[in-house]
């Protein structure tokens, strides 16, 4: 309630002023659902890379709430600095969702059978890359939707050139868009790059050779019949994709892991079944 993000009277919901947006492939987390809410210093706009990539001004505000269910878990603030790095900032809500409280380290928490983990700030950067742009739901193909606002559903990409904050150059139409949680190919490839694609991709550290982006054919991804470079999780005969075999794909072992050898490393213990 002190942050001037949220509204103070009810520290839930966001301050007058912010933006509320949605993506059209959530990153996974445990089953938490969650809402989205932008804010930009007064007169700024977002531009947008050739990768279709947002890159904020300085003094942009990211805010993202998780709840299971009823039970609010987290909000977390991502914030451009001066500087021009960004920081999150995890903030832990009590059990009566009347307020949450700044944590200083990564936390974890238990409601009921469930455990939340809180990530620390130096592990939020994990996944939030300078190769990604920083931000990572902000991107041309996982806003080309629609969003169900206050005043009803209308194109996220329309209303924010309408307003002002962007300028797409063309219709959505003829724009990148990221496939919903569905089955089949192009879901799949969609899990990939809002999951893997932030560090695994071109100019990032610590991803390896593959290229997880969802755009990339599968001859440029680094992955089909090749030996994993960082461990065979004891597998014999083991491939980084293994064509039918996903008991020999270290790609797929590694998303259904549930201990250290778990991708992604961070805030994560469910399996996405």
């Amino acid at each position: 309630s002190d942050t001037g993000c949220m509204n103070p009277n009810e520290p839930s919901r966001p301050a007058e002023g912010l933006i509320p947006y949605g993506v059209q492939h959530p990153f996974w987390s445990d089953g938490a659902t969650k809402e989205r809410w932008l804010a930009l210093p007064d007169g700024e706009t977002i531009e947008i890379d050739a990768q279709g990539d947002w890159l904020l001004p300085i003094g942009s505000v990211l805010i993202k709430q998780f709840s299971l269910g009823s039970q609010l878990l987290e909000t977390r603030l991502f914030m451009r600095h001066e500087d021009g790095n960004w920081a999150g900032y995890s903030y832990a809500w009590n059990e009566d969702g009347t307020e949450a409280t700044l944590l200083v380290g990564s936390a974890r928490r238990e409601f009921g059978e469930f455990e939340w983990q809180y990530p620390s700030r130096a592990e939020c950067l994990q996944c939030h890359t300078s190769a990604a742009g920083g931000t990572l739901g902000l991107e041309t193909a996982q806003l080309n939707g629609t969003h169900e606002y206050v005043e009803g559903s209308a194109h996220q990409l329309l209303t924010l050139e309408h307003i002002g904050l962007i300028d797409l150059g063309t219709e959505p139409s003829e724009l990148p868009a990221l496939v919903p949680r569905t089955e089949g190919a192009e879901s799949a490839r969609s899990l990939l790059h809002v999951n893997c694609g932030s560090c695994h991709r071109p100019v990032s550290t610590g991803g390896g050779n593959l290229d997880l982006r969802w755009d990339q054919d599968l001859d440029q991804m680094g992955i089909c019949g090749l030996p994993p470079e960082h461990g065979d999780l004891g597998v014999s005969s083991a491939l980084l994709l293994a064509p039918g075999e996903p008991s020999r794909s270290v790609l797929s072992l590694r998303m259904h892991a549930t201990d250290h050898s778990r991708m992604p490393p961070v805030a994560s213990t469910i399996v996405d079944t």
